[in-house]
């Protein structure tokens, strides 16, 4: 296999600074917006990452092995932070250093002893260079936070960092091919450039080729009359601080390691006592390979005069002049820019960066933050990963990053914040215009192993350079001359350059001035106290508190930075802003947003106990509120779930521990805040092992539904009924019911709680007769020979032949009725739901009896169904309303409407626990085409209205249905779990997912009115299409197989219900073609497929009462 060792450079030259690259028009399949976790097929061996210091270099392994956790870097890649052996190696030397650390931890795996170059032909390493100290980003240019949004899956902030390992994990070398360019087989090393304008190129560094795109010279600022001469269309080959090593001259440039004087480069040559040394990978090590640069040139361009760096550059003009071949790939459709330390060249980086050209990315000026009402904030203004907190007054074009700006804070135009908190200034603070204020954290050293943590201020002027010699006509101090400053604070030279200014004036910059004050033992400062007061023109009695401080210069701030602290306090920001956003969706603050991505967030960046006190604290206030608190519960039972793991077991299962059993039987009785309480004691008991996570996540889901439970309750006012007392000579003695299947047409999924009322419902549906029977039904009637209940289930053809019968005799017998897999379970609760049955009163089983029946009279209710198990055609539901429809006649209830059937059924559900909706009641209780609807409100009211179709669309309806067993069932509620679960996360897809669900049944019910027959197939099939993507993986291999044999007879088609097996639906193009399907169906010898005759239901139930 075809191995590199690509190097990327981010400060490769005196003054070159950090890069941006990218490919401005990316193809769809390109824009690669993955998941957390994804693994790809090919990745970097190795990623090192080189820095200045040691502690930068925990710092950048910290955030790499986070990336890692992401899935940005793949779980197989080894980590490697390197920092420089030795003050100032270079890019040359840190690239040497790098890469015999990525071998030796190469060799090691492979059961090496000792470093073999070997390991490099099969490795593809990364290795980035992280150069100096960045003065508007204290944890380093590389880190600095970008205004972006990725993708909904990766809602961290992101950072350069963030973009170079995104965009080169899509450029790992293979079979000699980088960023979509061939890379000549032949090349020793392979720099990359893009084609920039002259003037641009004249500040950097230019490649010269030759025809054959070698590299024959590198320009330095070379001048613009020099660059036209090899411009094409004014445009040059800029240096893009990409280079690729092939793996033999890898391997030859990892040889250099133990030779005098290279390998002054290495810790390795340091531990062995060689003198360090500096080289640049461009002009010490490319350059002495490119054909027409001279040896005396190659000598000359030399940034130290030491003899060690002489006789590297002699070394390396032997090893590598004539020897190498040196070429270059011109990238297309791409640019490039440094991240210059010029302040206005960085900001305007910022608000049009190369990067916001790019369609798998969203720029976006507000990135990740909390603005209160009532703050007067610039369209102009970019604000990341920060609090504005009201009353803030931001003038035109000001930057925010990782801030808390407090109330009645007023900041200056063009202003530049970071890090700050001036929530707590104890009075109004306005921040001039053109002013950069950074903090920082400090780690001191106060003896041999201790340090202390300091807090610390900077400020800057937007104009100046801070590496720009004090004597320089043009230096400026807070956009001050010289003069104007001294004058304006009483600050000298000797105040700022006490070390400096005596010996060496020129070598007095801003970078060195002991301009920031850092303690002051006398008082704690202020903000204006030890910075503001510099550039408000008044020094009053503040320079006397100045010059008695502990003073600091910018570049020793930024040596001494905690990076890692200051990247934690910015992460807790981050988590802080997070938690409050993850509210602010579940309490619709925030549209069209999913919360989960960001609850997943929280939970691997190791936040859980202050999200779920975040929660709790929301569950508390917002108790009486039964929409918002079933959202609540049910991100934490997200919370739990994604704490406990993969490994803690499935996440649907039975909540009904009698340690939170209490909970539920508070939120049964709308005790909603005692619940709240008894959840949180009862969860903080079930936190320390993955198996009573996934319980409690289980559990809160029971919380969950029994607040929907609550909320479809409220229906029940359309149900009640006063029975009549009992009069002997009127007393039914049986009643039968009879009821037709319901076929799903349009709009399913949404008439289920919560969907049905918070967002709305529109369904489509038809009752059906099965082989020319009504295939659901129930029978009620007076047992003379005991004062029992009997339950009789009866046997079918599809699963047990033989009919059960259930003999209950007290009380006791029906307290499990809400436990929808015990036998009978529906028959205990529509007894119960009817008011034969009452839990709640002291009365006895044979006094409740007696009450309905008179003393010489028992129940028995017998209930069946001839449809398979599993079918899709809402048998359960449509069971509980023949069974309701039995019971109410039995007991003499003076009118029984449709209104009270559907509503109860409802009730009888949800107290049951399996918690459906209303359509399948509705389309097997009620005759024909119906539309059924209920809006986004509380108390929950379902309306319908009967489709007005001909005698002859009915007919021709009849001919063309084809309805197919496919032999598979599956169990509607755990699925309904998952789809309430997605509801709930806040999703703009599931919204608008259920929205067109709710368009396609309004075509659907007006195809039927006009009797468009063909149309109504065709929103069958949308349907089909809108049922996957609410329940992916509803559509098993047997039934692909079946709509792809009809599919050329057909008009549409669906799985009935929520899919994945039972029935499936589909209307012929002609009733000749209805006829073909049957045949080819039962041509095929599809094993356990079945047809069956049906009818449209054009009466509706049959009761007969005895």
């Amino acid at each position: 296999m075809f191995t590199p060792t690509t190097c990327l450079s981010c400060n490769h030259l005196n003054n070159y600074d950090n890069l941006k690259l990218v490919k401005t028009e990316l193809d769809n399949n390109q824009a690669n917006q993955f998941e957390l976790e994804k693994t790809q097929e090919s990745y970097w061996t190795v990623i090192v990452i080189t820095s200045t210091s040691r502690e930068s270099s925990y710092a950048f392994y910290s955030v790499l092995r986070q990336r890692q956790r992401y899935g940005l870097i793949n779980k197989n890649t080894t980590i490697l932070t390197v920092d420089d052996s030795a003050e100032k190696l270079g890019s040359g030397g840190a690239t040497l250093n790098a890469l015999l650390r990525a071998a030796e931890q190469l060799s090691a795996k492979a059961g090496y002893s000792m470093v073999n170059s070997n390991v490099l032909q099969q490795a593809k390493i990364l290795i980035l260079h992280t150069g100096r100290t960045f003065p508007y980003d204290s944890c380093h240019r590389l880190m600095a936070t970008l205004p972006i949004r990725f993708s909904s899956n990766c809602p961290w902030l992101w950072t350069n960092l963030d973009l170079l390992l995104h965009d080169f994990n899509s450029m790992v070398v293979e079979n000699e091919t980088f960023y979509d360019q061939k890379i000549p087989g032949d090349s020793d090393i392979h720099a990359f450039a893009t084609m920039e304008n002259v003037d641009y190129a004249s500040k950097h560094g230019t490649y010269k080729l030759n025809n054959n795109n070698i590299i024959t010279d590198i320009l330095y600022r070379a001048p613009i009359a020099e660059l036209n001469k090899i411009a094409v269309d004014n445009k040059v080959p800029i240096v893009s601080s990409i280079v690729y090593f092939s793996p033999n001259f890898g391997e030859k440039l990892l040889g250099f390691h133990s030779m005098p004087p290279l390998d002054g480069c290495t810790y390795e040559g340091l531990d062995s006592g060689s003198k360090p040394n500096q080289l640049s990978l461009y002009f010490d090590f490319l350059m002495a390979a490119c054909s027409d640069v001279t040896y005396d040139r190659y000598l000359a361009f030399n940034h130290q005069n030491e003899d060690q760096n002489k006789q590297s550059k002699a070394f390396l003009w032997t090893q590598l002049n004539e020897k190498t071949k040196l070429t270059c790939g011109i990238l297309p459709e791409s640019s490039f820019c440094y991240i210059e330390s010029d302040w206005l060249e960085y900001k305007q980086n910022l608000f049009e960066n190369i990067h916001s050209k790019r369609s798998d990315i969203e720029w976006n000026q507000i990135t990740h933050s909390l603005i209160q009402t009532n703050c007067l904030t610039s369209k102009n203004s970019i604000i990341i990963n920060s609090i504005v907190q009201k009353k803030s007054v931001f003038d035109q074009n000001v930057v925010i990053q990782d801030s808390i700006i407090g109330n009645n804070i007023h900041i200056g135009e063009n202003c530049f914040i970071k890090g700050v908190d001036l929530s707590q200034e104890p009075s109004r603070i306005f921040i001039p215009s053109n002013i950069i204020l950074q903090r920082t954290i400090l780690s001191l050293k106060t003896g041999n192993t201790s340090s202390s943590h300091l807090d610390v201020y900077t400020i800057l002027g937007t104009i100046d350079n801070v590496d720009r010699s004090f004597r320089h006509e043009q230096f400026t101090i807070l956009n001050m001359s010289w003069t104007t400053f001294s004058q304006q604070t009483k600050i000298n030279e000797s105040d700022l350059w006490p070390d400096i200014y005596t010996n060496s004036p020129d070598k007095c910059t801003l970078f060195n001035a002991k301009l920031y004050p850092i303690f002051n033992f006398a008082l704690e400062l202020t903000l204006t106290q030890s910075l503001l007061w510099l550039c408000q023109g008044q020094s009053g009695g503040f320079i006397q508190q100045w010059k008695s401080s502990m003073r600091l210069s910018l570049e020793e701030i930024l040596n001494y930075t905690n990076i890692r602290q200051e990247l934690q306090r910015r992460r807790d920001l981050y988590h802080i802003i997070l938690r409050e956003k993850i509210i602010e969706i579940l309490l619709d603050k925030i549209n069209n947003q999913s919360y989960l991505p960001l609850l997943k967030q929280t939970i691997f960046d190791g936040y859980s106990h202050q999200l779920l006190k975040t929660l709790d604290t929301a569950c508390l206030e917002y108790s009486k509120n039964i929409k918002i608190l079933s959202k609540l519960f049910s991100a934490i039972a997200n919370a739990l779930a994604y704490m406990a793991g993969e490994n803690a077991g499935l996440r649907s299962g039975p909540y009904l521990n009698k340690d939170w059993l209490h909970a539920l039987v508070l939120l049964e009785n709308q005790h909603n805040l005692q619940a709240v309480q008894h959840l949180i004691r009862q969860r903080h008991l079930w936190l320390d092992r993955p198996d009573l996570l996934i319980r409690a996540a289980r559990h809160y889901d029971g919380a969950t539904q029994t607040l929907i439970k609550q909320a479809v309750l409220t229906c029940r006012q359309r149900c009640n009924n006063v029975i009549k007392s009992i009069d002997d000579k009127k007393l039914i003695r049986e009643v039968l019911v009879e009821c037709s299947a319901r076929l799903d047409l349009s709009g399913g999924w949404t008439d289920t709680p919560p969907v049905c009322y918070e967002h709305g419902g529109h369904v489509v549906n038809v009752g059906i007769l099965l082989n020319n029977k009504r295939p659901v039904g129930a029978r009620a009637l007076l047992d003379h020979t005991n004062q029992f209940v009997t339950f009789v289930l009866k046997g079918n053809e599809f699963g047990e032949t033989e009919d059960k019968r259930y003999i209950l005799k007290s009380l006791t017998d029906f307290q499990d009725y809400n436990q929808p897999h015990i036998p009978c379970a529906l028959l205990k609760t529509c007894c119960i739901f009817t008011g034969i049955i009452d839990l709640t009163t002291d009365e006895t089983f044979e006094q409740q009896l007696k009450k309905h029946f008179l003393a010489t009279n028992g129940l028995i209710l017998e209930a069946w169904s001839n449809i398979p198990y599993g079918s899709g055609l809402g048998t359960s539901s449509i069971l509980a309303g023949a069974i309701l429809l039995a019971l109410w006649h039995l007991l003499g209830v003076d009118l029984v409407t449709n209104d009270m059937i559907i509503h109860g059924v409802l009730v009888v559900e949800q107290m049951m626990t399996t918690g459906g909706g209303w359509q399948d009641q509705l389309g097997g209780l009620l005759p024909g085409f119906k539309l059924g609807m209920s809006r986004p409100q509380l108390p929950l009211h379902v309306e319908w209205k009967e489709l007005q179709v001909s005698n002859e669309t009915m007919n021709r309806f009849d001919e063309r249905l084809i309805l197919l067993y496919t032999g598979q069932t599956r169990l509607a509620r755990n699925l309904l779990q998952c789809v309430l679960r997605n509801w709930y996360s806040g999703s703009i897809t599931m919204k608008n997912l259920f929205d067109d669900l709710e368009k396609n049944a309004m075509v659907a019910s007006e195809a039927i009115e006009r009797g468009d027959i063909t149309q109504v197939g065709q929103c069958m099939s949308i349907y089909w299409k809108q049922k996957l993507m609410v329940a992916p993986g509803a559509e098993p291999e047997t039934c692909r197989r079946l709509i792809d044999l009809l599919t050329p007879y057909i008009s549409g088609c669906t799985l009935a219900g929520a899919g994945g097996g039972g029935f499936l639906t589909a209307l012929a193009k002609t009733s000749e073609d209805a006829l073909k399907c049957k045949e080819l169906i039962q041509n095929a010898n599809i094993p356990h497929v079945s047809y069956f005759e049906a009818k449209i239901d054009r009466v509706g139930p049959n009761i007969k009462i005895n």
